[in-house]
């Protein structure tokens, strides 16, 4: 159990267990998905010997021993986390940027730069008292000022600005105090300041402006701060010496997060097996996202730890409504709901180690009460019916991902979508052109994930309410459902609200989720202080290397 943080006058309080961890298990769902398996293990090995030799040389740098090398999926395409929900963006970039209020190890709201705060009785303000000595790596000290500009750019500027409707002002009442200021009581504010997807990360006072308009070189106050990034080569952060160490117990972005090491190189490694590879010849520390099979092969191996757990990722596929077969026809949209088989997904995507998601409320949340008993229907003879009374007229439908797994989950949801008689494309994209696809809404249909979010707000406000989507979906009844939850402060109606908006959802289908993946990282066993952590984030403070 998590620091339980509740507000003055009782206005709101935040309770959650630990994530809990899966036992590992084996499922044999006949020949066709053995054959499915073999086919992605193959598509894993092409082209190995090529990216080992590549990496053979991208590896060459930076061998000293204070020096902390990481092997990730993807590389970033954005360095300004305020303007991009890009998880490969921010997986690196939060050792050097921080929240005011961070999400803990369990997605629980936790002061990281506040020291702490308090609500007013009525519930219109929330005052946040900061931490003094923080500093900037431009070596300002971090102050009120800089706090406000920060919060009022993510609620103007950001993606995520329809999660602060509510607030009316941001006021610096002193330097080290900040009062956010409210319409209406809202029970979801702490959520939406911890959220990490478009962070809410402090930034100098104007510093976007100095820089252009938008920050190109990240300047934070983490316990690394910016050296260099060479796109499809490295990210290299290093240890920021004036960094205000915070001595609270580590736990998330919460707490104590010190630089052990001297630099951190974040490498870009697209496949599972050149970064497993890696791992296992010392090229790398650690190494994000392996393949099941990579997993298997180095469990029990002399040199290195691998771990599989429980992920707060869930997959999804969302549908457009700016272009496509799928604007105007619902009937075509539960069809494809109908049509997905979520267990066989489960099974190739996570070689059986993941489950299905019924729900865009993962399984663990107090929030998620009897949701996931309630399975969407798998009837393929009930799909096909639905095509034919559909306007679908045997016209192509594009399929878009983000890069990594979700690929291989567009291959399976292009295969279900055949099964029902409709002609499908896998669309292939690099990180930045399916970031910039999902933000202008030119999709068809876009298969991704979703990574952890403090509060549910955080995942229907922002994607699909009318005012804030980018998918172009609007539906009064929804943005009414979410602008009530957003205003709610009892527990027990917010759940209710929840549950109305599961059901409109499953009903209009703008949307639907698929599976919980799990967390398959490996790290070198000479390496001290590293933990996987269920949110995906590779934590690379309190880390250190012989």
């Amino acid at each position: 159990m998590s620091d339980v943080y509740v507000a003055e006058g009782g206005f709101i309080t935040h309770d959650c267990t630990s994530i809990p961890r899966k036992p590992r298990h084996t499922t044999n769902k006949g020949e066709s998905m053995i054959t499915l398996r073999r086919t992605t293990a193959r598509r894993r090995w092409s082209g190995v010997l090529a990216l080992a030799t590549l990496l053979s040389t991208v590896f060459t740098v930076a061998q000293a021993q204070d020096v902390l090398r990481v092997a990730t999926r993807l590389d970033i395409a954005n360095v300004d986390l305020h303007l991009t929900t890009n998880f490969d963006d921010r997986l690196p970039l939060l050792a050097v940027y921080e929240f005011l209020i961070g999400i803990d190890a369990n997605g629980v709201p936790a002061p990281v730069l506040a020291e702490d705060w308090v609500w007013a009785d009525d519930g219109l303000a929330l005052t946040i008292n900061l931490r003094q000595g923080v500093m900037f790596h431009n070596g300002n000290e971090m102050t009120s000022a800089d706090v406000v500009y920060s919060l009022e750019r993510v609620r103007n500027e950001g993606p995520r600005s329809s999660e602060f409707n509510q607030v009316t002002e941001i006021v610096a009442v002193d330097d080290y105090t900040v009062e956010i200021r409210l319409s209406e009581p809202t029970a979801a504010l702490l959520g939406a300041l911890a959220n990490p997807i478009a962070p809410a990360v402090m930034v100098p006072e104007g510093e976007a402006e100095r820089q252009g308009g938008t920050i190109s070189r990240p300047i934070g106050t983490g316990p690394f701060q910016f050296d260099e990034w060479l796109p499809d080569q490295y990210l290299r952060v290093t240890k920021f010496e004036d960094y205000a160490v915070d001595d609270r117990p580590t736990s998330g972005f919460a707490g104590r997060r010190e630089a052990l090491v001297d630099v951190v190189e974040f490498r870009p490694v697209t496949e599972s097996t050149v970064r497993a590879a890696a791992l296992e010849n010392g090229e790398v520390h650690i190494a994000s996202a392996l393949s099941f099979p990579d997993f298997s092969r180095l469990e029990g191996h002399a040199d290195v730890i691998v771990e599989m757990i429980p992920s707060a990722t869930f997959g999804d596929v969302r549908f457009g409504f700016r272009q496509g077969a799928f604007a105007d026809d619902v009937l075509l949209r539960r069809a494809v709901i109908m049509a997905t088989n979520k267990d066989e997904i489960v099974e190739a995507l996570t070689w059986g180690q993941g489950q299905v998601a019924h729900s865009g409320i993962p399984f663990f949340s107090p929030f998620a009460v009897g949701i996931h008993e309630v399975p969407e229907t798998y009837d393929l003879e009930a799909a096909r019916e639905l095509v034919a009374q559909s306007n679908y007229d045997g016209q192509e439908i594009l399929i878009s991902y983000t890069p990594g797994i979700w690929r291989e989950m567009a291959v399976i949801m292009q295969s279900h979508l055949a099964d029902i008689g409709i002609n499908t494309r896998i669309d292939s994209l690099e990180p930045g052109s399916s970031l910039q696809k999902w933000q202008t809404g030119a999709f068809d249909v876009f298969v991704t994930g979703l990574s952890l979010r403090p509060d549910p707000m955080n995942y229907y406000m922002p994607f699909w309410h009318s005012e804030s989507t980018t998918t172009g979906y609007s539906n009064a009844e929804y943005d009414r459902l979410n602008e009530e939850a957003l205003g709610e402060t009892d527990m027990d109606r917010r759940i209710a609200l929840y549950q109305a908006i599961e059901e409109l959802r499953r009903d209009d289908a703008p949307w639907y989720p698929l599976v919980h993946t799990t967390e398959t990282v490996g790290y070198s066993r000479a390496i001290e202080g590293f933990e996987p952590w269920s949110a995906g984030y590779l934590n690379v403070w309190n880390v250190s290397v012989p």
